[in-house]
């Protein structure tokens, strides 16, 4: 990521890093059998809303 910083522009990388928690809760819920899907899914949606908004920024 710190590369990307220096070579991109923050509101580019940013979107991609938050991108990223969102889709670790995804795989974890699927592939592992994580528990609490409803409240994982909750959570995902919050930080892929703020990362829309970083993008939109």
């Amino acid at each position: 990521m710190l590369f990307a910083l220096r070579i991109a522009p923050v509101s580019l990388v940013a979107p991609a890093r938050e991108l990223s928690i969102v889709l670790g809760g995804l795989a974890a819920w699927r592939m592992l059998g994580e528990t609490d899907a409803v409240r994982r899914s909750a959570g995902s949606l919050v930080v892929l809303a703020g990362t829309v908004a970083i993008a939109v920024a």
